[in-house]
């Protein structure tokens, strides 16, 4: 049926249900992008249709812009105030090197004229210079007042040049990565928006490899999540000042690539009990943590207990935090006499003691995921103590609910079982691959 047979509330309320900003319950949530392109095409096919068609859904389209070709959706925004009030959404890691030759007079000019407000003086813009390549992003957020959602790549250069103190203050959350392969993002570079998105609650940190230059303060931020990253421990350190208000913090260790030092889980420990001691979910992932100094991690590295956070309510630590191990990424090997390579053992390791877990956690303990990944020891170390756990939880953790381990058949975590199955626990198993739906990267945005 051609649109112009539908009366115009029948056609905008149409309009409206394919919007996934609008009615986003048909929406697949993924990172800080929801979005469903295929109703955005249908949006875009009911522009076409009809000159109130055409009016009624090309708003819609601007609440979740591309910004592949941005210049051209810059200059869009500079030229229509309206449209740029309706993006709340921006995602910005597909965007093309700016060439001069590319960006069309009327943001040049708008380039020229930023600058000009913020030195006072009309030096001539270059388009090309190295020191730019975010320019893009500095260019689009001043013209997007009312955006809730930021998902960017930040190059090796200046961020946020233009965001001024209270420009951005429907910014709730922000999704970030580093631009290349190697090294990492300081978030340092995220400072300016302390002043301009003050009511921002939610960071997600992809490749984050230092926080030195990080010495701003985000007074609303209550979650953060470092995906594949690599932090020394007074890099964590600047990151929980910067967050006074921390409810949620999930860190999964990348490697040496992505930065030159990786606090320990015993650093990190005692970091969050003294700088966050409100907080209510703690998630800690080492499986990729690199290491060279040690051929055994053992108590300088284990945690030991977080019974300073009074409000914790889940904790979700892989093995490597819990249990001494050799490490991973070390073989300490001497060539024998036949000229093959032999392996020293390191003999035995020191098991965990029956009170590991019960000396670990918080009397306002809710839920507690243990994960055996690659390379680190297997769950069952814990049986003893997950009994032990069990056998005191009544008096000493009464809101324990859940228990949630790698897996459950071996004979000595049958037992764990029962005893949960006692005092009315939740104990099951749960692949570490699986249960984190993917990456912590893949979290949703409240």
């Amino acid at each position: 049926m051609p649109s112009r047979s539908i009366d115009l509330p029948t056609l905008a309320t149409l309009i409206e249900s394919l919007c996934p900003q609008c009615n986003p319950r048909q929406s697949k949530l993924s990172a800080t992008n929801p979005h469903d392109p295929s109703r955005l095409r249908t949006l875009a096919a009911f522009c076409l249709t009809s000159r109130w068609a055409n009016s009624l859904a090309t708003p819609h389209l601007y609440h979740r812009p591309t910004c592949a070709r941005w210049p051209l959706l810059a200059r869009t925004l500079i030229l229509r105030p309206d449209l740029a009030a309706r993006v709340t959404h921006l995602c910005v890691e597909d965007w093309p090197g700016v060439a001069g030759d590319t960006l069309p007079p009327e943001v040049l000019s708008y380039w020229g004229d930023m600058v000009q407000n913020l030195t006072g003086d009309d030096t001539e813009v270059d388009p090309d210079d190295p020191e730019l390549m975010n320019v893009g992003l500095d260019l689009l957020l001043p013209l997007c007042p009312n955006l809730e959602e930021l998902d960017t790549v930040l190059d090796n250069a200046d961020a946020f040049t233009f965001a001024q103190p209270g420009s951005l203050r429907s910014l709730r959350a922000l999704a970030v990565t580093y631009a290349d392969t190697e090294g990492g993002l300081d978030l340092g570079e995220l400072s300016p928006l302390a002043a301009a998105a003050p009511n921002l609650s939610k960071i997600l940190g992809h490749q984050v490899g230092g926080a030195v230059e990080l010495h701003a303060t985000f007074a609303n931020v209550t979650h953060v999540c470092l995906d594949w990253s690599t932090l020394g421990p007074d890099c964590l350190r600047n990151i929980l000042r910067a967050c006074p208000r921390l409810g949620s913090f999930e860190f999964r260790a990348g490697g040496c690539s992505f930065g030159d030092e990786q606090f320990t889980p015993l650093e990190a420990q005692d970091a969050i009990v003294e700088l966050a001691p409100r907080l209510k979910s703690l998630a800690l992932d080492f499986a990729m943590a690199d290491s060279f100094d040690a051929a055994v991690f053992g108590d300088e590295w284990i945690m030991s207990s977080v019974a300073g956070l009074e409000a914790l309510e889940r904790l979700d630590l892989d093995m490597r935090c819990l249990v001494t191990h050799k490490n991973p990424h070390v073989d300490e090997r001497v060539r024998g006499p036949d000229g093959e390579l032999v392996l020293l053992g390191q003999g035995p390791l020191a098991a965990p003691g029956a009170m590991a877990l019960v000396d670990l956690l918080p009397s306002s303990i809710c839920e507690v995921r243990v994960r055996q990944l690659a390379g680190g020891p297997e769950v069952a170390a814990l049986a003893h103590s997950l009994v032990r756990l069990a056998e005191v939880a009544p008096g000493r953790f009464p809101k324990l609910r859940k228990v949630v381990v790698h897996e459950t058949e071996h004979p000595d975590m049958k037992a764990a079982g029962r005893r949960f199955d006692e005092v009315s626990v939740e104990f099951r198993a749960e692949n570490g691959s699986e249960s984190r739906n993917g990456s912590p990267w893949e979290s949703t945005i409240d």
